[in-house]
């Protein structure tokens, strides 16, 4: 969603990355430590008192979450009502979106001085790595013009396809036969276990959901039968494999004013 405003706002991405985020927010409700391998309490029967939120400690994702949260609505910004890590503030003509996922900060805008103000202040606060114009989130490859922006996977696509020994495979056009019906196996018919057909599904189905809808309905259908495949069903996911293979380079395209598009 904010890549495609991006887009139709003809707004900048740009990236930054909060260093040991969890650290510097605090526990609302006092946690306690027993002595532990390489910090012995000095008084004998003694416990820590936590006062950050460390790594592993099932609260601390929240506690980080709630620092964040109340640094931004000081900062004059507001926090959208149906999209919790989106924070907006608007001063003239100058719009600021910030999208937050743990750590990593994004922010869209078409004022580059607002931005780096923002990073400043974070930095200060919690020690802030401007990235730049975002190129990469999550996996995903992010390619900015002046009124479009692409979204792809093509390193993850190329990890797929060597995982299954499918990087030189031959290509296909689509990634399934035109009116192809496929039906479950009987209680009495032996699955095929030649291949790893859960474990592509799975790897299939992250780029379907991310930047490959066109593989969207072919894993949909094949997800159903992930208990127990027939050889019809290998040969079919085979074939979005192989599909794969030539389309490495596909992804979404935001295109301003358009609504999105396959590239």
């Amino acid at each position: 969603m904010l890549v495609a405003l991006a887009a139709v706002l003809h707004l900048q991405l740009y990236g930054g990355h909060i260093n040991t985020a969890y650290l510097n927010a605090q526990f609302a409700i006092r946690q306690y430590l027993k002595s532990i391998e390489g910090f012995p309490c000095e008084i004998n029967g003694h416990v820590y008192v936590v006062l950050k939120a460390l790594y592993g400690l099932r609260q601390s994702g929240r506690e980080w979450n709630s620092e964040l949260n109340r640094w931004f609505l000081d900062h004059g910004y507001q926090r959208s009502l149906t999209e919790s890590c989106l924070y907006y503030r608007f001063e003239g003509e100058v719009i600021m979106l910030v999208l937050v996922y743990v750590d990593d900060i994004t922010v869209a805008t078409n004022c580059e001085e607002s931005k780096c103000k923002l990073f400043e202040e974070l930095d200060k606060a919690y020690g802030l790595k401007d990235q730049g114009l975002l190129s990469e989130y999550l996996g995903i490859e992010v390619e900015q013009t002046s009124d479009t922006v692409t979204l792809r996977q093509g390193k993850y696509a190329r990890e797929v396809l060597e995982t299954f020994g499918y990087d030189n495979a031959h290509a296909v056009g689509n990634p399934m036969e035109a009116n192809v019906r496929f039906v479950p196996l009987g209680d009495n018919e032996e699955s095929d276990t030649s291949f790893e057909y859960r474990k592509a599904i799975g790897m299939l189905m992250y780029l379907a959901t991310g930047t490959r809808p066109d593989l969207a309905y072919a894993v949909g259908q094949l997800n159903r039968f992930v208990s127990k495949p027939s050889n019809k069903h290998v040969g079919a996911l085979k074939r979005v494999l192989r599909y794969l293979a030539g389309t490495v380079a596909y992804g979404k395209l935001m295109i301003a004013r358009k609504l999105c598009q396959t590239a």
